[in-house]
């Protein structure tokens, strides 16, 4: 579908890498290494000539670590929504959860998109995967990546520096 390859591997790709063991003892503080050891490593693909492609929840504590590291980067910016009951719905269906269902409050799952918006927005509830991948191919060549800029400039201009 998409008009070049990407590379793609997913922060559950990476979380794989230690066991379950150490993620059901985890105080955050694991988790916390190894996002910005992921989000690093996307970096240094796109650096190294590679187009990447990753998805993850960005949320709004960790908007700064994104900003911060994809700074000089050209960032298209996907939202993926879906309303609160499909998430929860979804989220009890996983079998990857080796300790359940992780827990969605409804004021956690609304900050997630609190930023503002989005280069492209897609609701999952409203079409298969397969639509919503064949949309995005297709606005992808053209797209001028705006909204993630916006973002890290909001914060400069905000912070002073």
């Amino acid at each position: 579908m998409l008009h070049k390859q990407y590379f793609h591997l997913s922060l559950d790709d990476f979380r794989a890498g230690y066991d379950q063991e150490v993620w059901r003892n985890d105080d955050g503080r694991m988790f916390q290494k190894v996002m910005v050891g992921y989000l690093g490593a996307l970096r240094d693909m796109t650096l190294a000539g590679n187009d990447v492609m990753a998805e993850a929840v960005v949320t709004p504590d960790r908007l700064d670590l994104y900003r911060d590291t994809f700074a000089g980067l050209s960032v298209v910016f996907i939202g993926v929504r879906c309303p609160l009951a499909v998430a929860v719905a979804r989220e009890a269906e996983r079998s990857d959860r080796t300790t359940g269902p992780i827990d969605l409050p409804e004021p956690a799952f609304n900050a997630v998109h609190s930023h503002g918006s989005y280069d492209i927005e897609v609701d999952t509830s409203t079409r298969s995967a397969a639509e919503i991948a064949a949309g995005i191919a297709k606005e992808l060549p053209d797209l001028v990546p705006k909204v993630f800029d916006q973002l890290r400039r909001a914060r400069t201009y905000a912070s002073g520096t």
